[in-house]
């Protein structure tokens, strides 16, 4: 069987468009991947570099709150060994502590609001003035660590936030 010229032609022409369409489209796939693999490069290193920013903030904050706290601990400790300089045994002796102003401070330590005060709250309490002092100190201590802790928090929030200000932009 013969084949037409003509029909021979146009198994040609369709043979040669198929193998540029072909053709087009591994070059056009092959472009398009290298871009999109460009982009997630990128990406990724984008992304890697804030990690780093990130992790500098959090290291920073961690340090200037360690020292910070250090300071508050290092400063209160005086105060507190000093309480029996300024409460001495004789203003003990002379200020008995009643059992309801325990109960009330304890209360007040968990946030509770104690039983209604009776005749037995105003008994002397074995709790003395120096005992009172020095917890207050202890107390004040801890509210002070807390106080920085969250001032470090607050600052590591706004460096944070600025960070992903300045990606945003």
């Amino acid at each position: 069987m013969i084949v037409p010229p003509i029909v021979l032609r146009w198994l040609v022409i369709a043979g040669l468009f198929a193998a540029a369409v072909a053709f087009g489209w591994v070059k056009g796939a092959g472009h398009v991947q290298g871009r999109w693999d460009a982009e997630r490069a990128a990406q990724s290193l984008a992304v890697a570099h804030d990690t780093i920013r990130q992790q500098a903030i959090s290291a920073s904050a961690v340090t200037r709150y360690v020292d910070r706290v250090r300071v508050v601990y290092e400063s209160a400790e005086p105060i507190i060994k000093e309480v029996p300089v300024y409460v001495s045994a004789k203003a003990d002796a002379a200020a008995p502590v009643p059992v309801g102003f325990v109960r009330l401070w304890n209360g007040a330590n968990r946030g509770e609001l104690p039983e209604p005060a009776g005749a037995a709250d105003e008994a002397t309490a074995a709790v003395v003035l120096t005992d009172i002092a020095a917890q207050h100190g202890i107390e004040a201590r801890q509210c002070r660590a807390v106080e920085v802790q969250l001032i470090e928090l607050q600052e590591w929030l706004r460096q944070q936030l600025a960070l992903s200000d300045e990606k945003a932009e």
